[in-house]
């Protein structure tokens, strides 16, 4: 494994040309900041993996934080902080957009970099944040001073290895790991090897991690842990002891996770550290699609206009909702998922069976209840009806045989309907203006020329945890 290792890291670490050229383009880039905004009497902090030397030899993606004082208004942050954003990289002669999280920022490419330039207050505690990227610079100090340099090659081993498993990020879309919880595991457990040993012991719901280890809250029962409950892994932050830096930490990709780790352990291999995907085997794929039999169908429309952390949650919400519509109406799904590109959205839906009987059997009440006997008589009087284990049975018509037109008639009501059923309001409004419904055949034909389409199918399809 030693030799496996040295072998990964050599291959991960940016080169010391890289190292250089980055370190001269950040430097030009802090200098022209300075010059804009030293006048307005604001300071700059940045953030991120480079600062700490454990940034990956692909990534050219870099944070600058705006501090602005702590009496500065919200409008007044958001209205100088886009400012001081444009003429930063007007001036660098890049590229920019406005992006939006809790507040707007700028998007910006220069060069080959990508620069987010993001507003903040300037505040003497953690605890004191007034939004949630307040805390990213109290990060950036804390890390600077507890984690190792000894610890730099382990930070990014783990990186990548939670790389490979498709688990880095702690976006809505990905449901992961932070760059920031992993280095804080890595501190925590003192190595790489220790960390996957660790890993591949948890259990969810019972990793309870307080790294600053000064707290008064260690036993299993206390309350700050059952603030948390429900979450498969808890580590308390460092700078904010009422944050549980693994919220967004999934479940599904917290079991992925020990799994993963406990494979690598029993057969450390090159193929733990790869995060570069083949194109979709669409032939193969067909083959198994064809040997499950079941009927699926994937609705498609256009991507709505928001970013990922608003679109994901909603997607997710919209295919349970419709999961339960059909479930309602004796439609099994056997299992469910959502993509979406720079286009397009997909909800897809794996059912047991596409048609249901015409009729279907409905239990009443008991017999010797005589007033709900009465009236569900009288509501089926003109049905096949009988006593069936002393209760009333009827025999009525569906008024959807076919899964595919249940699932049209839901997604064909007006956006505001939509939303009244649970269906998420962006979703809606895109459904609302157009969607598809198509059968895997059609999606496997689209995902010809769509390769993540095609890789989203491979997931849905060939998925496991336990090997």
């Amino acid at each position: 494994m030693d030799n496996l290792l040295k072998s990964v890291l050599k291959r991960i670490t940016p080169s010391d040309s890289e190292k250089h050229k980055t370190q001269g383009f950040i430097q030009n880039v802090m200098r022209v900041s300075e010059g804009i905004i030293e006048p307005m009497g604001l300071k700059q902090v940045l953030a991120g993996s480079y600062m700490r030397d454990t940034w990956m030899k692909d990534k050219k993606e870099f944070d600058l934080f705006i501090m602005f004082p702590e009496n500065t208004t919200r409008e007044m942050l958001e209205k100088n902080g886009m400012e001081v954003g444009k003429k930063l990289v007007t001036a660098l002669k890049g590229r920019y957009e406005i992006a939006y999280a809790e507040h707007p920022y700028v998007r910006s490419e220069v060069g080959e970099y990508q620069i987010d330039i993001v507003p903040c207050y300037h505040l003497e505690s953690a605890e004191k944040i007034k939004s949630a990227v307040d805390r990213t610079p109290f990060h950036n100090h804390w890390l600077t001073r507890h984690l190792d340099k000894s610890l730099v090659g382990d930070v990014r081993l783990f990186k990548q290895f939670v790389k490979s498993a498709s688990l880095y990020g702690s976006d809505t879309r990905t449901s992961g790991l932070s760059g920031y919880l992993c280095e804080l595991l890595i501190i925590h457990y003192g190595s790489f090897k220790k960390l996957i040993k660790g890993i591949s012991e948890w259990e969810p719901g019972k990793v309870f991690i307080d790294i600053a280890g000064k707290r008064d809250y260690k036993s299993l029962d206390n309350q700050l842990k059952n603030r948390f409950i429900g979450q498969p892994l808890i580590l308390i932050d460092p700078v904010d002891k009422n944050r549980n830096v693994a919220a967004a930490f999934s479940y599904k990709n917290f079991m992925d996770l020990v799994y993963h780790a406990g494979y690598f352990l029993k057969t450390p291999t090159s193929s733990y550290f790869s995060i570069s995907r083949e194109k979709a085997k669409l032939g193969e794929l067909n083959k198994l699609v064809r040997h499950r039999d079941t009927c699926i169908y994937c609705v498609i429309f256009k991507r709505p206009d928001v970013i990922d952390d608003i679109l994901w949650p909603q997607l997710r919400k919209s295919s349970r909702r419709i999961t339960d519509i059909l479930k309602d109406a004796e439609f099994d799904v056997m299992n469910h998922d959502v993509h979406a590109d720079e286009k397009l959205c997909f909800i897809l839906l794996e059912l047991s069976m596409e048609k249901l009987p015409r009729i279907r059997k409905l239990r009443g009440p008991p017999v010797n209840i005589s007033d709900r006997s009465k009236e569900f008589i009288n509501k089926y009087k003109n049905k096949r009806i009988w006593v069936e284990n002393n209760y009333w049975v009827a025999e009525i018509e569906r008024k959807f045989t076919h899964a595919k037109d249940k699932i049209s008639h839901t997604l064909s009501h007006k956006p505001k309907e939509m939303q009244e059923m649970g269906i998420g309001s962006h979703i809606s409004k895109e459904i609302g203006s157009r969607f598809y419904i198509k059968t895997y055949a059609e999606l496997a034909q689209l995902a010809k020329n769509n390769n993540g389409l095609g890789l989203f199918l491979e997931d849905f399809f060939k998925k496991r945890i336990v090997r």
